[in-house]
């Protein structure tokens, strides 16, 4: 699914920063790449305004399909990006 997200994306102009981030190994919680990636996060001076996790996509039985987490107020800051 992610794979196909950014074959979409590709060569498409947009509004702002994309970063495609997969990772595995929840239930540890000392995974370096994921650590690393986080730490790098918090040393930029802006957060993401929106975080799709896609979360259990092809767990057998699962109902899952995304889940999005935002700030409203920064997506209404910028409403040509999401809207």
């Amino acid at each position: 699914m992610l794979a196909a997200v950014m074959e979409k994306l590709t060569d498409k102009p947009l509004p702002c920063a994309v970063d495609f981030v997969a990772f595995n190994g929840e239930e540890y919680f000392g995974v370096p790449g994921q650590l690393g990636y986080l730490d790098a996060l918090r040393a930029e001076t802006s957060l993401p305004d929106l975080v799709i996790n896609v979360d259990g996509v092809g767990h057998r039985g699962s109902r899952n399909v995304g889940q999005p987490h935002g700030d409203r107020g920064r997506a209404d800051a910028h409403p040509g990006r999401y809207y």
